[in-house]
């Protein structure tokens, strides 16, 4: 067997320190060796490869030339130096990109060179053959150094002649592989420059074709610049010829824009004027002494023209949305206010169907936001009217829910849900639509133009956020949008209540299990320990049960209309049960609140509470009853007064009517006049000018459409004269485009009323504006007690008359002359047989 078939694993494994700062390289030689059946030792650097050498005392030792700390021809010289160690054979691996590397080598003493990259079965053949031929450097004695000349330098070569062989042996052997590498390297190179020519010559022949041929391709482009260039200067001189036809065009197109709104503002006041007639003299009618049959009919028809109304106000609306003329007002508002409206306008109609109103507000959601409250209001009016509308039984959940706050920033959820019959795919697909509902059977059943939902959907749009429905047949619908708002800060927020009366028992009783969990919800969120039942057998067993353990409850909210026992018969069965503390009862409705009163004033109950029910309403409740004291309404609130006290104020205050149709004033006079109010009419604006100049008024109510004087000039020439600039002139007009609101406005009027008029609206405008300077009956002294200029003043002073005195000479008065012949006079009657007007006004103006 050859020497240099001796296999390592076949006796005591070899030992191979490998020292080398490459990981990898470390890596790839270990698993070479490992697989060869060596023992592999590893060094990161040349002095830990050294200690090492020293304690381990290896085989053979591999090393890198390059490496930190000590490189491996000092780590080599170390090696040879010691005495102990200069046995160990000493392979170092080198790129040979130096040749001084070779003189390095064998002045450190290297037993051999490996060149990088290696091959594999050379690298094992190198450390067999170092193996092999150790023993033969151990007998070998010092000999003494030779020196060379290499490359103009002197260098001392300290190693024997085995040494030396051995090295040059190695390099050459080297030096052979890596010429033959060369010469088939040279082969491949010189196949591979013949076939570069081949393909230099191929595609020399191709450019030339293409040469030819971008050659004629340069000729025919040219030729179709020429033609190019003079079809552009055709089109140009075309182009300026059509310039003017454009400029025409484009005012068409503005002046077609300026008539649409032109149009849209006329078609508004013509149909506004014609219902504000229908509603406000039906309105008039109702409170006259009619029939079943009659009152049934006015009723229709006020209900017809309301809901003619409103499909005038969404088309306007959507005209204004895809006109661009809307715009989001940013200011700040409580949010009950806003819900506050869209139970007025939305629980009647709920209830006359049986439906219940229900508002779920999400706690974390701020109670002053800062946004346009008007739009808010009338993108959930929107939903809620639809939701009405297509609900037979059940409720109507208001929801609102915060998704995201950054600061004073919010993003809230709004949704309307309901019991009603629910949409298909292919129905929700079709809606947010103009002019589109679910389908034409639709339309046919339930009426309405479609434009609600799209008003919402622009509406959300300007207020940074979206919409959606959720919806299965027969399962009622989810109607959302949503809306970046902001957290108004200056605003006073919800109280809590005092600290003696936290945690008191309160017990809700329901059978509607969304309204029940809401009322839960808000007493808890003030602190208040509930529980809740969904029937009155329910609560009269919560009750005993309470006073059992001795936790009674303190106030009981029970329902009104309730299955099997309603609220009436369950507040009679709790005041049969014999315990010792009974709960304080606040009946809770959904209908009016003046007719659950007469059920039940005999049984002492006299708090009711209307649905839907919000947080400050409910607060203020539980404080009246627990605390049986006066609770402070929010800054934001309305009094708790009645609307008939509170219009008590306005009697005897003076209005100037400026009005133009006869059937208008026939309207705005009645109600004016029902509630107490002195009404002068004017019927343009040169008239109403004289008027005013002529005689005291608190309030103004100005049309803007008008012969003669409109109420834009009107206004302005009312706010010149000094003395009259304080009276608040009031807009009340058909006219209901914004544009209009902006010329109000900027005349120096102070308010907007919308014909048709609702009484409501009217009455909040003018108690917000019309402070009437004195009471009626110092009026009617002031006039008898003034003599007219003409004559001169009395020698005695009589006495101050008595109101009586005073009624009656107002009434014996004569009217005075007209300012003009449309002008009317608001004179008392006092010929009437058999109606004693004096005694009749005096409990009225005495108060």
């Amino acid at each position: 067997m050859s020497a240099f078939d001796h296999n390592p694993s076949s006796s005591v494994a070899t030992s191979v320190l490998i020292v080398e700062d490459s990981a990898i390289q470390a890596i790839m030689l270990e698993r070479i060796l490992l697989a060869e059946g060596y023992e592999v030792l590893l060094a990161k650097n040349g002095s830990e490869g050294l200690e090492m050498t020293r304690t381990l005392k290896p085989d053979i030792v591999i090393s890198d030339i390059n490496m930190p700390n000590m490189n491996g021809f000092e780590l080599c010289r170390h090696i040879k130096q010691d005495l102990a160690l200069q046995d160990i054979p000493v392979i170092l691996l080198t790129s040979l990109t130096d040749v001084k590397d070779v003189i390095k080598g064998l002045e450190c003493r290297a037993d051999n060179f490996l060149t990088k990259p290696y091959d594999t079965s050379d690298l094992l053949l190198r450390i067999k053959y170092m193996l092999l031929s150790r023993d033969m450097y151990k007998d070998m004695s010092e000999k003494t150094g030779v020196p060379v000349f290499f490359s103009g330098e002197k260098y001392f070569i300290n190693s024997d002649k085995q040494h030396i062989l051995s090295l040059l042996l190695s390099i050459y052997e080297t030096a052979v592989q890596n010429n033959n590498t060369l010469l088939e390297m040279q082969e491949r190179i010189r196949g591979t420059n013949e076939k570069l020519e081949r393909m230099v010559a191929e595609r020399t022949e191709e450019l030339s074709k293409e040469v030819t041929e971008h050659k004629e391709a340069e000729q025919k482009i040219l030729k179709m610049n020429i033609e190019l260039e003079n079809r552009v200067a055709e089109r140009t001189t075309q182009l300026q010829l059509s310039l003017s036809d454009l400029e025409k065009a484009r005012d068409m197109a503005e002046q077609a824009t300026k008539t649409k709104s032109e149009f849209l503002a006329s078609m508004s006041h013509e149909i506004r004027t014609p219902m504000n007639a229908i509603i406000g003299l039906s309105h008039l009618a109702q409170k006259t002494d009619l029939t079943d049959k009659q009152r049934d009919y006015v009723s229709k028809i006020q209900g017809a023209g309301k809901h003619l109304l409103g499909i005038i106000n969404d088309i306007l609306d959507f005209s204004k949305i895809e006109a661009g003329k809307i715009d989001i007002e940013s200011i700040d508002f409580p949010l009950e206010k806003v819900l506050d409206n869209v139970a007025n306008l939305i629980n009647e109609k709920a209830v006359e169907k049986g439906l219940e109103l229900v508002f779920d507000i999400d706690k974390s959601v701020p109670k002053n936001l800062i946004g346009d409250p008007t739009r808010l209001s009338q993108a959930i009016v929107n939903y809620a009217n639809n939701a009405v509308k297509f609900t037979d039984q059940g409720v109507i959940k208001v929801i609102i829910k915060l998704i995201e706050r950054i600061n004073d920033d919010v993003f809230i959820y709004f949704a309307v849900n309901d019991t009603g019959i629910g949409l298909t795919p292919e129905q929700i697909d079709r809606l947010f639509q103009s002019f589109q509902q679910a389908d034409s059977s639709t339309t046919r059943q339930y009426g309405g133009t479609g434009l609600g939902l799209v008003i919402a959907k622009k509406l959300a749009q300007l207020m940074h956020g979206d919409v959606g429905v959720e919806s299965e047949p027969g399962k009622g619908s989810t109607f959302w949008f949503t809306a970046h708002l902001g957290v108004a800060k200056n605003m006073p927020d919800f109280q809590m209540p005092q600290p003696d009366l936290r945690g008191r028992r309160i017990l809700v009783v329901d059978d509607v299990e969304s309204a029940r969990e809401v009322m839960q919800e808000l007493l808890e969120s003030m602190s208040f320990h509930t529980q809740a039942v969904s029937s009155g057998q329910d609560a009269l067993v919560a009750i005993q049960r309470a006073s059992e353990q001795n936790t009674p409850f303190d106030i009981a909210f029970i329902d009104w209309k309730m299955p099997e026992m309603d609220g009436i018969e369950t507040a009679k069965r709790i005041a049969e049960i014999k315990i010792a503390a009974k709960p304080k009862l606040v009946m809770v409705t959904a209908y009016d609140a003046s007719e659950i009163q007469n059920h039940t004033q005999h049984l002492g109950l006299d708090k009711v509470l209307v649905k839907p029910v919000q947080a400050s309403q409910l607060f203020d409740m539980v404080m009246r009853v627990l605390s049986d004291r006066t609770i402070h309404k929010h800054q934001h609130e309305q009094p708790s007064s009645s609307q008939e006290e509170q219009l008590k104020s306005l009697s005897g205050g003076r209005i100037l009517l400026v009005e133009d149709n006869e059937l208008n004033q026939q309207v705005a006079g009645e109600i004016l006049s029902d509630a107490g109010l002195l009404v002068d009419i004017a019927d343009n604006g040169e008239i109403a000018v004289r008027m005013a100049q002529e005689s005291p008024y608190d309030v103004i109510l100005m049309d803007m459409q008008m012969p003669v004087m409109d109420g834009i000039t009107a206004t302005r020439e009312i706010k010149k004269i000094a003395r009259l600039c304080a009276i608040p002139i009031l807009a009340m007009t058909a006219n209901a485009m914004q544009v209009d609101r902006d010329n109000c406005s900027e005349a120096g009027m102070v308010d907007f009323i919308s014909k048709p008029i609702d009484p409501d609206a009217l009455w909040r405008v003018l108690l917000k504006w019309c402070k009437p300077s004195a009471p009626l009956v110092e009026r009617a002294q002031a006039e008898i007690e003034a003599p007219p200029a003409h004559q001169a003043a009395p020698a005695e002073i009589a006495p101050p008359p008595t109101a009586d005195i005073a009624l009656a000479a107002v009434l014996a008065k004569p009217a005075p002359t007209p300012v003009a012949q449309a002008t009317k006079s608001n004179q008392l009657p006092s010929n009437i047989e058999g109606l004693n007007v004096v005694a009749g006004l005096r409990p009225i103006l005495s108060t």
